[in-house]
């Protein structure tokens, strides 16, 4: 298992957690990191970035996994700000649609992509009713080499 994070700290206390030890750390920008493999998983929870930086994600999530490999994904979508609920970004533009995560993962591998609400209790910042985009992506198993959509 690999951990990107911008935040020494946050990764240092993933290593403080029960099995935390056994996790791979990597303190990189998601946006410029180039992964060195491929895993059976990707996990993406509330990453909120520019939508000039997501495209970049999107392909690096579609690559990090191996072919048959999963990728799983969270986000507040822009009817959580238009709402007034509590927190995520501050405006609507860092916020997912499920419009563009099916522009930039091929359909053939969606399992699940939902705009749902739901009552989170993530911790202090991710906590009562949210409106959130959800993502769940197979790569395909006769996907041999890098994806090159956008």
């Amino acid at each position: 298992m690999t951990a990107v994070d911008t935040s020494s700290q946050g990764l240092a206390k993933l290593a403080r957690l029960p099995g935390g030890e056994a996790v791979e750390t990597v303190e990189a920008d998601v946006t410029a990191w180039t992964p060195e493999g491929e895993w059976d998983g990707a996990v993406t929870t509330f990453l909120h970035l520019p939508k000039s930086a997501r495209p970049r994600l999107y392909r690096l999530l579609r690559q990090a996994v191996r072919p048959g490999g999963v990728v799983v994904a969270e986000w507040y979508r822009p009817a959580h700000r238009a709402r007034g609920l509590h927190g995520g970004p501050p405006s609507a533009e860092m916020m997912v649609t499920a419009e563009e995560l099916a522009a930039h993962f091929p359909e053939a591998g969606v399992v699940v992509l939902d705009e749902v609400d739901v009552e989170l209790a993530e911790g202090r910042y991710h906590r009562g009713p949210s409106a959130v985009v959800r993502l769940v992506w197979e790569r395909p198993s006769g996907d041999s080499g890098p994806v090159s959509r956008t």
